[in-house]
């Protein structure tokens, strides 16, 4: 199981199945982003809907 879904399973109380599709909706926006407006800005978005650091990031792409 990816380390951010347990991260979400256990700070935020979710289930398997919601922490898996809100990651990975997070990290779909978060690509979108590094696409269109630049890395700064996916950084930020990342940071403040996982509140996660974004090496945690790194090891999702």
């Amino acid at each position: 199981m990816n380390e951010v879904v347990e991260i979400f399973m256990k700070r935020d109380g979710m289930s398997k199945t919601e922490a898996c599709k809100t990651v990975r909706e997070i990290l779909d926006e978060t690509i979108e982003l590094m696409a269109s407006e630049g890395s700064e800005e996916a950084e930020e978005f990342w940071i403040s809907s996982t509140g996660l650091e974004t090496d945690y990031l790194l090891g999702l792409i």
